[in-house]
C-alpha cells in the first residue's frame, strides 16, 4: 500500500533534480558561449521593411501591426527579469492578433519566436522554450533562408547553454545575411566566438571593416 505513494515521491525528486541540473547546465553554458544579450538583438528594420507590404494584403490589420511592433520594441528595451518576461506577453497578446499574416513575411514570421525567447526565466524555461522551437518550427519551414530567424534560434540556443548550437545558428544567420553587418555584430560582440569558431569570428570582422570577408 505504501510502495505507489513513495514511487511517486522518488519520481517527484528525481524530476526535480533533473529539472535543476538543467538550470545549472544552461548556466554554465551561458558563460562559455556566445553572450545571450549579444544575440538578443532582432532585426526591426527588417520589420519595417516587411510592413507596408503586410498592411497591402491586409488594410484593416495596419493599426494592429504597428501596436505590435512598439510592444515587441518596449519588450527589447525592459529591464531583463519580471519587467521583460511582463512586456513579452503583453506584445504576444497583441501579435497574437495578426501571427497568421504575420507568417507571410521572413522576418515578422519569427517576431513571436523572438518574444519567447525574450520571455525565458527560471520558472518557465521549459515552456518558454517548447513554444519557441514550435514557431521557429513553422517560420523556417516558409523561410529557411531568412537570417533574423536563424539569429533568433542562436539566440534561443544561448540562453539555453547550448554553446555549439548557438554558434551554429551565428554562422547560418552571417551567411543568409549576405554581408549585413547586423549579422556581423552579435558575433563579434560575444568574445568567446573568437576561441570557438577564429573563421567565423574573422569573417564577421571584415563584414564590419568592410572588407571581403575570408572564405
Amino acid at each position: 500500500m505504501e510502495l505507489i505513494p513513495a514511487l511517486i515521491i522518488v519520481g517527484a525528486s528525481y524530476a526535480g533534480y533533473l529539472l535543476a541540473w538543467r538550470r545549472v547546465r544552461a548556466g554554465r553554458g551561458r558563460r562559455r558561449g556566445p553572450d545571450p544579450a549579444a544575440v538578443s538583438a532582432f532585426d526591426y528594420d527588417a520589420l519595417e521593411g516587411e510592413l507596408e507590404g503586410l498592411a497591402q494584403m491586409r488594410p484593416e490589420l495596419r493599426d494592429r501591426l504597428i501596436e505590435a511592433l512598439q510592444r515587441s520594441r518596449l519588450a527589447d528595451a525592459a529591464q531583463p527579469g519580471p519587467a521583460r518576461v511582463e512586456a513579452a506577453h503583453r506584445a504576444l497578446g497583441a501579435l497574437k492578433r495578426v501571427q497568421e499574416l504575420a507568417l507571410e513575411a521572413p522576418g515578422w514570421s519569427g517576431l513571436a519566436a523572438h518574444l519567447d525567447v525574450q520571455r525565458l526565466s527560471f520558472w518557465s524555461l521549459e515552456e518558454a522554450e517548447l513554444s519557441a522551437r514550435r514557431r521557429l518550427r513553422r517560420a523556417l519551414a516558409r523561410h529557411p533562408e531568412a537570417p533574423s530567424l536563424h539569429l533568433v534560434r542562436a539566440h534561443l540556443e544561448a540562453s539555453l547553454g547550448n554553446v555549439e548550437g548557438a554558434a551554429d545558428q551565428l554562422a547560418r544567420a552571417l551567411y543568409y545575411a549576405k554581408g549585413d553587418p547586423f549579422y556581423a555584430r552579435p558575433i563579434v560582440a560575444s568574445p568567446a566566438m573568437a576561441r570557438l569558431r577564429p573563421a567565423l569570428d574573422a569573417q564577421a570582422r571584415a563584414v564590419l571593416e568592410g572588407r571581403e570577408p575570408l572564405n
